[in-house]
Formats: structure tokens, C-alpha cells, sequence
């Protein structure tokens, strides 16, 4: 299955209700197509966000990337062989209306305290 360039779309032109920005990326193709191949082509930085994702999603992933990439890629590569392997729970970022009604504001999904 081929993915989609992951990438990090920084909108300053656009009004939002936060600074934050639109992250496109291939997780939740991963996630809804296990035991599948998957195929990056890549450019440049693009290819270092692409083994990572792969990497996070414990995807069988091919990635054909461009000289810069190749580079980038390398450098992401050596990274993640530091990281031990790790089966995390999935974590979700969202309130729900139940949730704004029953905790405090300053509640957070992530807190584990």
C-alpha cells in the first residue's frame, strides 16, 4: 500500500483556535491495514519522518527516497536503533462533553498523577 509523505504543514496564514500544526501522516492507514506492505517515496527531511512513523507503527515498510533523503533517513535510522521496542496503549487526544462536565478544567489525558 503506498502512504503519503508525512509532513508538518505550518498554516500562519490561517486563524485557529491553537498555535498548533496540521500534521499530515499515515498512522492511522497502518493501524487499519495490519499484516500489509507499505511503500514511502520520499524527499529530502520527508524521509526521516517516514522511518519514524514506520518505526512507531511497527510498520513493514519500504522507503525509496531522493540523495537528501538518503541522508536524512541514515541519520533518523541510527536514531531509532537506541530506542528499545515497546508495546505502548494507545493514547487518544480529545475531551468529550462528558469529561468537560465532570473534571476540572486543568484535567489533561496525558496527566498520569
Amino acid at each position: 500500500m503506498k502512504l503519503n509523505e508525512p509532513r508538518v504543514q505550518y498554516r500562519n496564514n490561517e486563524a485557529s483556535a491553537t498555535r498548533s500544526p496540521w500534521i499530515d501522516a499515515n498512522g492511522w492507514r497502518i493501524l487499519r491495514s495490519p499484516g500489509r506492505k507499505f511503500v514511502y517515496r520520499v524527499k529530502g527531511e520527508a524521509a526521516a519522518l517516514a522511518a519514524a512513523e514506520a518505526f512507531t507503527y511497527t510498520a513493514d515498510a519500504l522507503l525509496s527516497a531522493d540523495a537528501p533523503g538518503e541522508d536524512a533517513f541514515g541519520k533518523m535510522l541510527e536514531f531509532l536503533k537506541t530506542i528499545p521496542p515497546a508495546e505502548l496503549a494507545p493514547v487518544a487526544d480529545f475531551v468529550s462533553s462528558t469529561m468537560e462536565r465532570t473534571q476540572p478544567a486543568s484535567c489533561s489525558i496525558f496527566s498520569r498523577e
